[in-house]
């Protein structure tokens, strides 16, 4: 008998014994009423899932191939930067839900791609409304679709003067249970974006000291304000597909995407266009990775990934997979949930979280948000 059991036996005796002490020595008092059984205490309700739920907040650390084997190209552009992403969401039902995100980039070399050494930079703002309650087709295979509105924060942008950049988000997922022990999560993806700008060439930062020089007649002064050959973006179209393994832990993964850009086109001349000027521009990006989902609110991914025009310099196909030549790099993500953060720093309950793939996010720096 265990010793909790036995000082109860104790204590029930000694209760005993004292009431028959007593009634030997009084007389018998009429029977109490008896008092009505206590009613069991009402469960705890359980809190309502809060608004902003799947709310993450993202850091990236990532170098190029070239800064750590020094053979691989001839120009290795040294290139370490870091990211930190914040992505909130709010849930208003069952049928909508507002996303959002904005990236800061610091590099900590001096490459190519920045205008000023240690530069440091946002990205655009980008703000989704997303239509979550469509019925899933089959039952199994779920679609979303959002309007989307991107802000020009970063340098890129406000040189291209763009105003803003309306589109639309079309997603679907799939997903089969018990593949080799886990989960298999499928999801595309395709963005159309229409940026909005006031001129169709990009501006300069400051005004130059000097006049570009200009040919021909009648400019009106436009070589001065205005860069030169690049058109801006009219139009983008984009696609991506997310293969993604989940165990209970880990979850290796890969994403590819190609993005179509179709630019304004200048007024035909023979000597600076050819009869059939190219249209369409087209990069990919890939990437690999392997998530370790180490807490419901935390995750560390690590990862290679390429960013590339489709076509060489000498105009052939390129290789997809890997360009020494292009933003080839690797890099190192942890992702916070800060919903789980705070549900489990307020005594909420914790469960669940990890990385939710739905990535939308097609960063040039592979900052793959989780959208």
């Amino acid at each position: 008998m265990s010793m909790r059991k036995l000082v109860q036996a104790a204590a029930l005796l000694a209760g005993f014994s004292a009431t028959s002490t007593a009634a030997a020595q009084t007389p018998a008092a009429p029977a109490a009423t008896p008092h009505p059984a206590a009613a069991p205490a009402p469960a705890r309700a359980r809190p309502a899932p809060l608004p902003w739920r799947q709310t993450q907040l993202l850091a990236t650390f990532g170098l190029t191939l070239p800064t750590i084997i020094r053979d691989l190209n001839q120009y290795p552009n040294d290139t370490v930067d870091m990211s930190i992403a914040l992505r909130p969401r709010w849930t208003f039902n069952r049928m909508l839900q507002l996303r959002a995100g904005i990236a800061f980039n610091y590099e900590f070399t001096n490459a190519d791609n920045t205008t000023t050494r240690n530069e440091p930079r946002f990205g655009d703002m980008n703000l989704d409304l997303w239509v979550t309650g469509i019925p899933p087709l089959g039952g199994a295979v779920k679609f979303w679709v959002a309007p989307r509105l991107i802000f020009p924060v970063s340098v890129e942008s406000r040189a291209r003067t763009m105003i803003v950049t309306p589109g639309l988000v079309l997603q679907g997922a799939y997903g089969i249970e018990h593949v080799l022990g886990g989960e298999l999560d499928i999801i595309a993806n395709a963005t159309f974006t229409h940026p909005l700008y006031e001129y169709t060439t990009p501006g300069v930062r400051t005004a130059p000291a000097n006049r570009a020089t200009c040919f021909g007649a009648g400019n009106g002064g436009g070589c001065n304000e205005q860069l030169s050959g690049l058109f801006n973006p009219a139009n983008t179209v984009s696609w991506a597909l997310i293969l993604a393994q989940s165990w209970e832990h880990i979850s290796p993964g890969v994403f590819f995407s190609m993005q179509h850009i179709f630019p304004y086109q200048g007024a035909d001349s023979s000597v600076l266009m050819h009869n059939n000027p190219t249209s369409v521009r087209t990069n990919t990006i890939f990437a690999a990775w392997v998530d370790w989902i180490a807490t419901p609110w935390f995750t560390a991914e690590v990862g290679y990934q390429v960013f590339r025009n489709l076509l060489n310099a000498d105009g052939t196909y390129g290789n997809p997979f890997y360009a020494p030549y292009q933003d080839s790099r690797f890099y190192l993500q942890t992702v916070f949930s800060l919903d789980k953060i705070y549900e489990i720093a307020s005594g909420r309950s914790g469960g669940g979280g990890g990385v939710i793939r739905t990535r939308n996010d097609q960063s040039p720096r592979g900052r793959f948000g989780m959208f």
